[in-house]
C-alpha cells in the first residue's frame, strides 16, 4: 500500500508511540536472536551427527583402542568420541593401578562414573541455548498482544482527541495493533518449530550416547571383570 492510499508497514511502525516502538524493537531483537541461534544450532547438530556416524564406524571397525583414540582426537564435535575418551582416560588410570597389584574389576565403577559425567556434560552442550528459543516462542505472542492493546488504546485516544471516529482517525492505531500482532507471531513461530525440531534431534543423539556408553562399558567389563 503506498502513501496515497494509506499507511505502509514502515509508516505503521514509525507512527507508533514510545511504548509501541519499544515493543517492536524487542520483537525484532528477539527474532534476530532466535534466527541466529537456529542457524548456529542447526550447524552444530549437523556436524555432531556427521562426526558421531564417523566415530561409530571407527570404533566398531578399528583393530585396537589406540587406533580409536587417535581417530577420536580429530572428532572434537562428536559426543560419542568425547565419552569414549573420558572412559579411556579412566581406564588407563585403572591399568596403572592394576600394574601395581590392584584388582581391575574392583574399580570398573570408576569408568562407569566417568562415562556418566561425560554424558551429562555432552548433553548440556547439545542443549545449550535451546531454552532461548523456547522463551522467545512462548513470550513473543504475548509481547505482540501487548503491542496490539497499545495500538487499540492509541486508536481510541485519537478518537477522543479529534472527536471523530473516521477511518483516518483510527487507522494509525489499528495498523499499529495489527503489525504488533503479526510481529509477535513472526518471532514466535520459527522459534517454536526450531525448538521442537532441535529437541527431537537432541533426543535421538542422547539415545545414541546412552547406547554407546552401555556397549562400551560392557566391552570393558568383559575384558577386565
Amino acid at each position: 500500500m503506498n502513501a496515497e492510499h494509506g499507511l505502509s508497514l514502515v509508516d505503521s511502525v514509525l507512527s507508533a508511540g514510545p511504548i509501541g516502538l519499544a515493543t517492536f524493537g524487542l520483537l525484532i531483537i528477539s527474532s534476530i536472536l532466535s534466527w541466529g541461534i537456529i542457524f548456529l544450532k542447526w550447524s552444530q547438530l549437523r556436524k555432531v551427527r556427521r562426526q558421531n556416524s564417523h566415530f561409530e564406524k571407527l570404533f566398531w571397525n578399528a583393530g585396537s583402542m589406540d587406533e580409536v583414540e587417535t581417530g577420536a582426537q580429530s572428532l572434537s564435535d562428536s559426543p560419542l568420541a568425547q565419552i569414549f575418551q573420558a572412559g579411556l582416560l579412566e581406564l588407563k588410570r585403572l591399568r596403572k593401578k592394576a600394574a601395581g597389584g590392584q584388582q581391575m574389576h574392583d574399580s570398573i565403577e570408576n569408568v562407569e562414573r566417568a562415562l556418566r559425567k561425560s554424558f551429562t556434560v555432552e548433553t548440556q552442550i547439545l542443549e545449550k541455548r535451546t531454552h532461548i528459543l523456547a522463551t522467545v516462542g512462548s513470550t513473543a505472542p504475548f509481547i505482540g498482544l501487548f503491542g496490539t492493546v497499545v495500538g487499540i488504546i492509541n486508536a481510541f485516544s485519537n478518537i477522543a482527541a479529534q472527536k471523530s471516529a473516521s477511518l483516518v482517525t483510527v487507522a494509525p492505531g489499528i495498523a499499529e495493533a495489527l503489525v504488533a500482532t503479526a510481529a509477535g507471531l513472526v518471532a514466535a513461530i520459527p522459534s517454536v518449530i526450531a525448538y521442537n525440531f532441535f529437541n527431537t534431534t537432541i533426543h535421538h543423539i542422547t539415545n545414541d550416547m546412552s547406547t554407546f556408553s552401555n556397549d562400551y562399558l560392557n566391552l570393558i567389563k568383559r575384558k577386565y571383570a
